[in-house]
């Protein structure tokens, strides 16, 4: 059982080191290297529980490793994010098609929006079969600003009896032209 422990405890070590050697890496390289969440800790805390004197510092295993940790920091921004695009807070959803571009654009509450772009390639074809970001809406009069703080689109809005028609005005190069009827129901025109 000991030796099993040291195992458990030495292998969450290792997988703990590389993910603060991540950290140091990305700092070095000025490139994005991602840490691994859980598993190193996981190890760790295993190998201290089933020792009798280290089991009182199980619980060090979440702040050793910094994968652990960095997730444990996040969650909350996570849980926000997941919740302000959710269904229960989604208060539009624009549906379009254009060639071979599908376009899926929500507006949330809290002014958010979600735009998602899907290309339908031939199988087989290289290239870009998807996209999207994440950012904050407007609606002012008859027009909508959509801004993801790199970038800032504008579409005028065109009533008639059935439908409410988006047309691009400025911004997003690959996304062309909404319409949405009044029930909620949104498509895109070509």
């Amino acid at each position: 059982m000991f030796s099993i422990a040291i195992i458990l405890i030495s292998l969450g070590g290792l997988l703990s080191f590389a993910n603060w050697w991540s950290v140091y890496w990305s700092y070095r390289t000025k490139r994005f290297h991602s840490a691994v969440p859980f598993f190193g800790a996981a190890f760790l805390a295993a190998g201290m529980l089933m020792i009798p004197a280290t089991r009182i510092y199980a619980w060090s295993a979440l702040i050793l490793d910094y994968g652990t940790l960095a997730f444990l920091l996040a969650s909350p921004q996570l849980v926000r994010e997941i919740w302000n695009t959710s269904r229960f807070n989604l208060l539009y959803e624009y549906l379009g098609q254009a060639g071979m571009k599908t376009v899926h654009l929500r507006l949330f509450r809290r002014d958010i929006f979600t735009i998602r772009l899907e290309l339908h390639r031939p199988p087989g074809a290289p290239g870009l079969v998807g996209t999207g970001t994440i950012g904050i809406w407007k609606r002012d009069g008859e027009q909508l600003t959509l801004s993801t703080g790199k970038e800032t689109a504008a579409f005028n809005i065109i009533q008639n009896s059935t439908t409410e028609t988006l047309r691009q005005s400025e911004g997003f190069p690959a996304v062309s032209e909404f319409v949405t009827s009044k029930q909620g129901i949104n498509t895109l025109q070509g």
